[in-house]
């Protein structure tokens, strides 16, 4: 073979390898969009629900799943809406009739250059209100749903349950008072669904943050419960209940 030519083609091949590993390392671009919607209004009660599309995983098996969830998700919200509305129609009538609604929604909560977070919450109003939470943190360079145990190494998972509980204590202590709801059966019991309620998810600063819902371990009044974990070394409960 020409040299020359050899020589051309050995740095086209090298050139193409390092094209291939840039694009490689390229992240992953998500984009999160409304895939349908209910939405109902009465005199008493109303129904405002939106269903979130995922795209851009590396999976699309994966990413099928997860949106067929959501929309699965919105048809459960809306049966309960239905049910509690056909309840109150046959038992009240006019005057003393409940008011109640019922949110499905979703928003982008955070996006650095490794992560992409979104969340959907369920909000239901009646006298009270309460919201259910669930986080989906993407991870950029893998396209993929992130797992609890993803993180571990930067901030020794098997440690947050107890970081979580001392910072909780911490604050009962500083606020003399009971603040948190501090039965460390039913703490620890609460805290083993945080994978599979995802309730977690990482910050635009790269921290791990553990949440509970409202009533889940603190008055109503706490609302939504956030822990702020600093990984890395020194791993430490950097803030709770804000970020």
């Amino acid at each position: 073979m020409n040299r020359k030519l050899f020589i051309g083609l050995s740095v086209a091949v090298l050139l193409l390898t390092l094209l291939g590993t840039v694009l490689a390392d390229d992240p992953y671009t998500f984009t999160l969009s409304e895939a349908a919607s209910k939405t109902e209004e009465t005199e008493y009660w109303y129904a405002k629900l939106s269903a979130p599309q995922i795209s851009g995983m590396a999976d699309e098996e994966e990413q099928a799943k997860l949106n067929e969830y959501f929309l699965s998700y919105l048809d459960w919200v809306y049966n309960e809406y239905e049910t509690d509305s056909a309840y109150f129609s046959e038992h009240f009538d006019g005057e003393g009739t409940p008011h109640f609604g019922y949110e499905y929604y979703f928003e982008t909560i955070a996006e650095n250059d490794d992560w992409f977070v979104f969340r959907t919450a369920v909000f239901y109003a009646a006298g009270s209100s309460m919201t259910v939470n669930e986080y989906w943190p993407l991870n950029k360079h893998t396209g993929k749903l992130a797992e609890l145990t993803d993180v571990a190494d930067t901030v020794r998972l098997e440690d947050v349950r107890d970081f979580v509980f001392q910072a909780m204590e911490r604050e009962n202590n500083r606020n003399n008072g009971e603040i948190f709801w501090l039965d460390r059966e039913n703490f620890d019991a609460a805290f083993s669904f945080i994978e599979e309620y995802h309730h977690w998810y990482v910050n635009e600063k790269g921290n791990l943050v553990i949440t509970f819902d409202k009533y889940e371990i603190a008055p109503g009044s706490m609302g939504e419960l956030l822990v702020i974990i600093a990984g890395g070394q020194g791993t430490r409960i950097a803030s709770v209940n804000s970020e």
